[in-house]
């Protein structure tokens, strides 16, 4: 017999005796115990006289219902939190049919069934990042470095310096100069130096090189080319030829396939001097003096730095509303210096402005009321004349 059939049972004997009890009120037997309670004092009389109530057998029938109505509730709790046990059980080897799911936060999901694990608190403590995380960053990180040395070929080298990516490359021809061909910028696609493939993984502080050009010659010819996937430009000049060689100036882009953004840098490609080719980033600077200096004399010692090998570096001083060639530098390495001149020999007081010019191949007999954007140029650096009434010019 279940327990709650037990339950009701147990319940209807107990109404059953009430009432029975009740009708025998007037019994020999039931008087003689109503009375003896009743002797006990005043204890004895309440409980004599709360049994022989008339509605002490209903007080008592309802509570024993209420009683088992809450038995039989938590019985069939108990048999359907079984049910779902043995559910669980039976379906964990198909944990991959549609009608099975793990929920968010570790629940089990079967059907309509939710089964929550216990939730066990741990202490709050730093996690460090992972380093498979997929993390994306604004900027392609790399650092690029083009190759030097005796080689038909110009490579660069590309340096990862954030994670784990891989990259590809494009180089757009922005201009081209002693080049009897029309100009054309193009958009070309680079090829990595090992295998030839577009798409390079490198790892952090891992490095690979981009194939630019190649540079070769014939008894008669030389010629310069720019290599991609696509197209070769490329220019001719005489065999044994030094002035006025063909110069490329290329945008060269890198791309992470978890950056945003690449990294662009500018290079210009010639033929060299003591090698087949020169890649180099063209900058040049004036260091000294510095931007709003105050000078006591008329001439000035100009010092810089310059990134072009074997640069021609000219100075150009501002004054009277004309650019005044002021002669060329003395380059040694990335180093350059030559004095210059402020106004003529009886200028005591004025304003000037200082720039230099890389392989800009300007006229030294013009002055120019602005200067044409040839060659590499330098920030205007501003220098002040005060000189003395007495001191000699």
């Amino acid at each position: 017999m279940s327990g709650k059939l037990w339950s009701i049972s147990i319940a209807a004997i107990i109404v059953i005796l009430l009432v029975a009890l009740q009708s025998a009120e007037h019994w020999t037997l039931v008087e003689h115990a109503v009375e003896a309670l009743k002797s006990q004092g005043p204890v004895g009389t309440f409980l004599a006289n709360a049994l022989m109530s008339r509605i002490f057998p209903l007080v008592l029938a309802v509570t024993t219902i209420v009683i088992v109505i809450d038995v039989w509730r938590k019985q069939k709790e108990h048999d359907e939190g079984s049910r779902r046990v043995e559910a669980l059980k039976s379906a964990v080897p198909e944990a991959n049919t549609p009608s099975q799911t793990i929920a968010a936060g570790g629940a089990a999901t079967i059907g309509d069934i939710h089964i929550y694990p216990p939730t066990i608190p741990s202490p709050s403590l730093p996690v460090a990042a992972s380093p498979q995380t997929d993390v994306r960053i604004p900027v392609a990180l790399v650092k690029l470095t083009p190759s030097e040395g005796q080689s038909t070929f110009m490579f660069l080298a590309v340096e990862n310096l954030g994670p784990k990516q891989n990259f590809r490359a494009q180089c757009r021809i922005v201009d081209r100069r002693n080049d009897p061909n029309p100009p054309r910028k193009v958009v070309l696609n680079l090829s990595w130096q090992s295998g030839g493939t577009r798409d390079m993984p490198l790892h952090f502080r891992e490095s690979s090189n981009l194939v630019i050009a190649e540079a070769d010659h014939d008894p008669e010819m030389e010629w310069l080319k720019i290599l991609g996937n696509s197209e070769k430009p490329e220019s001719l000049w005489g065999r044994g030829q030094t002035d006025n060689l063909p110069e490329y100036d290329l945008e060269i882009s890198v791309f992470g396939d978890k950056s945003d953004t690449p990294h662009i840098e500018q290079f210009t490609i010639r033929p060299g001097l003591q090698t087949a080719l020169e890649m180099y980033k063209p900058s040049i600077a004036i260091e000294s003096p510095g931007n709003g200096t105050e000078s006591k004399k008329r001439e000035c010692l100009v010092k810089g730095s310059v990134t072009i090998p074997h640069a021609k570096v000219e100075l150009r001083v501002f004054a009277g509303g004309k650019w005044h060639h002021n002669g060329y530098a003395t380059v040694k390495g990335n180093s350059w210096e030559r004095t210059c001149w402020f106004g003529d020999k009886d200028a005591i007081r004025g304003e000037y402005l200082i720039r230099a010019i890389a392989n800009g191949n300007l006229d030294p007999a013009i002055k120019y009321p602005q200067l044409p954007t040839s060659g590499c140029q330098s920030k205007d650096v501003k220098v002040y004349l005060k000189r003395e009434l007495t001191q000699p010019s």
